[in-house]
């Protein structure tokens, strides 16, 4: 079972903690989320999932902004980290490494003074001075809870 006690480290963005009972045994998490990558065989290298579609009409003008977001690690970070681990904690044999287990959580985004969670204003209340930048963002309120802890979110831009 993790325990939350020291020693526990921060390897190159990579936190790990050890287990109660097995000194083999450690658990990771990122220290941040990452947007995710995807390779792409062309161009040979892997390329960030992130769009903006910008638009101008009769409609209105504006952009969205998507991503994508996870928690999961390349397994030759993983496999720096093990070498890592074993150097620090002076281990005879290799650690064994796995994902701290994840039951739930939510995500949250923050952009530009919006956030994913604000509530939408009262009909016939003040509109904020200035440009605003983010009308809105969706989001699930729930990453995948499996493999990668992926999360997915939407930005709505204005104009400016």
């Amino acid at each position: 079972m993790l325990i939350l006690k020291p020693p526990y480290y921060n390897i190159d963005g990579v936190i790990v903690f050890s287990d109660h009972a097995h000194e083999r045994q450690w658990f990771y998490a990122p220290a941040n989320p990452r947007i995710t990558t995807k390779f792409d065989p062309v161009l040979d290298k892997d390329i960030p999932q992130i769009s903006l579609i910008k638009y101008r009409g009769n409609a209105g003008t504006g952009g969205f902004l998507n991503f994508d977001v996870n928690l999961g690690f390349p397994e030759e970070k993983l496999n720096k980290v093990r070498r890592k681990i074993r150097a620090l904690a002076r281990l005879d044999e290799e650690p064994l490494l796995a994902p701290v287990p994840i039951t739930d959580g939510s995500v949250r985004l923050i952009m530009l003074g919006k956030a994913s969670d604000d509530e939408e204003p009262e009909e016939g209340a003040p509109e904020p001075e200035g440009p605003r930048f983010v009308e809105s963002i969706t989001h699930a309120a729930k990453p995948s809870l499996y493999g990668d802890n992926q999360a997915i979110f939407s930005v709505a831009l204005d104009e400016n």
